[in-house]
């Protein structure tokens, strides 16, 4: 019976070492797989950075619309409480014509 040989490294003594049978190939493709996942998740950051920047815009955009919105009701308002009062005058007026006239 044969025990291990002696030129064998230790699987538990923590050295790291790649068979020779690993072909080049393969570590290349794995290191640019590698390469490539990181690229992608670069990306994928920089896009969702610039998502936020933009969304935040927008958000600041909508306030300002919607103060410009209240703004536009209010003044809407009076115009309205205006032409009420204009209406009642020019009905006033017209009553007052209407009763002269024989």
């Amino acid at each position: 019976m044969e025990g291990p040989a002696v030129s064998d490294p230790d699987p538990a003594a923590g050295t790291f070492h790649i068979d020779k049978r690993v072909p080049v190939a393969l570590i290349v493709t794995m290191l640019a797989q590698t390469a490539g996942i990181v690229w992608w998740a670069a990306t994928l950051q920089a896009v969702q950075a610039q998502a936020i920047v933009d969304s935040r815009r927008i958000e600041e955009r909508v306030v300002r619309i919607e103060m410009l919105r209240d703004d536009l009701s209010v003044r809407v308002i009076r115009i309205e409480e205006k032409l009420i009062g204009q209406t009642d005058t020019l009905q006033r007026i017209l009553r007052s014509v209407e009763r002269e006239t024989p």
